[in-house]
């Protein structure tokens, strides 16, 4: 039975979507206390889960990249959580805030000690690195790369696989295929303790409860177990057929738990006798704080009953996947392509789902008509839909993928980058007018606003301005890749997405590069911007950064749009008072452009629900929506019945969106 809230104001309560991650898991956790679980998958998220009502808590909008480092400390207080795209993250529990950045560009391995008074991490492109996680300070470094850590008691020591050493120690040069003891207090190489047949080099390191056995994994169907005081080896855990990807020990010492695409497996210690077999497709397991559970996943997230072996809870998942996004010109709508083959219609001036258009296709590209009555969307083939008339005008195959897409200004023709070269079609007939191969290998393509040609990147040298097909202008001096490309309202200047520099800024009548945006040179993929309507902003974003707002003169970074993780699409909405766009949790964010501040959430929650969640507490959504959400004040968590009518407020979600209704 859920208590009754005591009547505290609907600013106090968060409104949770019942949603699971979108992807692939990276790593699971129990809390210490055993009351919570802790998920983290290649979404970039953290979700908290109630282990009694198997609701969630909360969704952390970690990292910009997959997340695979959860390492909590013994009292439940400190979280550290990483990922290989960027930094690791060491977390408050108790207000889950981010307490320290430890920046990273490659991170493979990471853990925080037991008492909380040491970090380690290490990455592929950098040195391994010691800090004292109450100052954020660095404490030592390391020159090797390790691939697994396993802290002992006295943090000053931890187990660790080493993928590669300087001056010999610990099985010399390159790959060490064995469990070594580093002593973070001492600049020495690490020590190596047990050596593995073939130099296989460690992919995971468990410690026993009891601190004398240690499990070890290398990438093979074989988990080993090792004794840390005397040095020899205890067992070896044979039976799966698939390689072991994680291993760790019963609270109590008396058995070992190790999963694999070919399911869990548990085993009599020490002498690793085989007990039982279940369960598939699950590379994370970890017992519960009192061992009698199991969490356990992959693509789902589970829990089973380690007494009988059966499954007692799938969690829910996130099917969804959203790709592109549009403004509808002289409209409040902004369009998504979902997997389903739908375009989703967001009105912004309601905060409600206006349509979904059954169009049939997942597009990554959405382009919309100056006029705003067609878009076009381009993925492994392309369509025209007329928006007014809600109906396909026209398709065409590709043996490839449409890359970009641009409508003329008189709306007339459209051109997109098709399999090598440029296509320009007849907008009314979906006719091939021209196959333009001038431009080697086109990857973006992009018509000037007053109707003076095009622009189009390539990644065989050059960026170009076109009067015409027959007729280029001017073309880049050096190599430039350009992924993006977007040009400002009085055709002057163009934002070019490209690799390192990621993002610059050229003078379309000089045809130069007058500019380059203040983003980290790891942010190498997936670039796209926009300008604001009054050109004076950028929003920019990437598949490794989240969006950010950029001061387009000086191409300096203004705020980040915390929340959202890898930006799948940007744009401003009509008033230029908020920008979009989607995160890979598979929803529309909104922030206000004057203090970068989140301001509602837009997302579906099956094949027909939908709810639009605010940051000040009102809530829009469709009749069943309901099912799918709950409350949360503080950490107690409470049904909708109590809340719905204090927070359903359609009319004043569209205050705090603020963007006025279309004439």
């Amino acid at each position: 039975m859920q208590p009754t809230p005591q009547a505290p104001s609907p600013t106090a309560a968060q409104v949770i979507a019942q949603r699971g991650h979108h992807g692939t898991l990276g790593a699971i956790a129990f809390m210490p206390d055993g009351h919570s679980l802790l998920s983290a998958g290649e979404d970039g998220l953290i979700k908290r889960w109630d282990l009694a009502s198997k609701r969630l808590i909360d969704t952390l909008h970690a990292h910009a990249g997959g997340v695979s480092v959860l390492s909590i400390s013994a009292d439940g207080q400190r979280l550290l959580s990483g990922s290989s795209e960027g930094p690791a993250l060491l977390w408050d529990t108790a207000t889950w805030r981010v307490l320290h950045t430890f920046e990273s560009q490659s991170l493979r391995a990471a853990a925080i000690s037991g008492d909380a008074k040491r970090v380690l991490l290490s990455g592929w492109q950098e040195p391994t690195r010691a800090f004292d996680p109450t100052t954020g300070q660095a404490l030592a470094t390391w020159p090797h790369t390790l691939s697994a850590i396993a802290f002992l008691p006295d943090s000053r020591y931890a187990l660790v696989g080493v993928l590669n050493t300087t001056r010999g120690r610990g099985g010399g040069g390159g790959a060490s295929g064995g469990v070594h003891l580093l002593d973070l207090e001492s600049p020495e190489e690490p020590v190596l303790l047990f050596a593995t047949p073939d130099r296989k080099p460690v992919t995971a390191i468990a410690l026993a409860p009891h601190h004398k056995w240690v499990a070890s994994l290398h990438d093979e169907p074989v988990a080993r177990l090792w004794d840390l005081d005397t040095k020899a080896p205890l067992a070896v855990l044979e039976g799966h057929t698939r390689p072991i990807k994680s291993v760790t020990f019963s609270p109590d010492g008396s058995t070992a738990l190790t999963g694999a695409a070919d399911g869990l497996r548990l085993w009599r210690l020490p002498d690793g006798a085989p007990l039982a077999h279940f369960g598939e497709y699950l590379d994370l397991a970890t017992f519960s704080p009192d061992g009698a559970q199991i969490l356990a996943g992959n693509f789902w997230l589970q829990l089973w009953d380690r007494a009988t072996q059966t499954k007692t809870h799938d969690f829910e998942r996130n099917m969804d996947e959203w790709q592109g996004l549009a403004l509808v010109p002289g409209t409040h709508l902004m369009l998504v392509s979902n997997r389903q083959g739908e375009l989703l219609a967001w009105d912004l001036a309601t905060g409600s789902l206006a349509k979904r258009i059954p169009v049939g296709s997942m597009a990554k590209v959405l382009e919309v008509s100056p006029d705003g009555r067609y878009v076009f969307l381009g993925d492994t083939e392309g369509i025209l839909w007329d928006l007014k008339e809600e109906r396909e005008l026209w398709r065409f195959q590709t043996s490839n993928q449409v890359r970009g897409a641009s409508f003329s200004p008189d709306g007339e023709t459209l051109m997109a980058v098709v399999h090598g070269a440029l296509e320009l079609r007849s907008v009314e007939t979906g006719e091939l007018l021209q196959r333009i191969e001038s431009v080697a290998w086109p990857t973006s393509v992009r018509f000037l606003p007053n109707g003076e040609g095009y622009l189009a990147g390539g990644n065989r040298l050059k960026i170009s301005r076109w009067r015409n097909p027959e007729e280029m202008l001017w073309s880049s001096e050096e190599w430039y890749e350009a992924d993006h490309l977007e040009i400002s309202a009085d055709s002057r200047r163009a934002l070019v997405g490209r690799y390192a520099p990621p993002l610059a800024l050229w003078d379309v009548a000089e045809g130069r590069e007058s500019l380059v945006f203040e983003m980290p040179l790891s942010m190498m993929h997936g670039v796209s911007a926009h300008f604001s309507p009054d050109t004076k902003l950028v929003l920019a974003g990437a598949n490794e950064m989240g969006p950010a707002l950029f001061d387009a003169e000086t191409g300096k970074v203004l705020r980040p749009l915390e929340g959202a993780g890898r930006s799948r699409g940007l744009a401003f909405t009509p008033s230029g008072q908020l920008a979009a766009s989607i995160g890979k949790d598979a929803a529309l964010h909104l922030w206000r452009v004057a203090d970068g501040r989140l301001v509602a959430r837009f997302l579906t929650l099956d094949d027909k629900e939908w709810v639009v969640l605010t940051t000040e507490g009102p809530v829009n959504a469709s009749p069943g929506a309901w099912d799918h959400l709950h409350v949360r004040v503080e950490e107690q968590l409470q049904t909708m019945a109590a809340w719905r009518q204090r927070l359903f407020d359609p009319a004043a979600v569209a205050r705090i969106l603020g963007e006025a209704p279309s004439p």
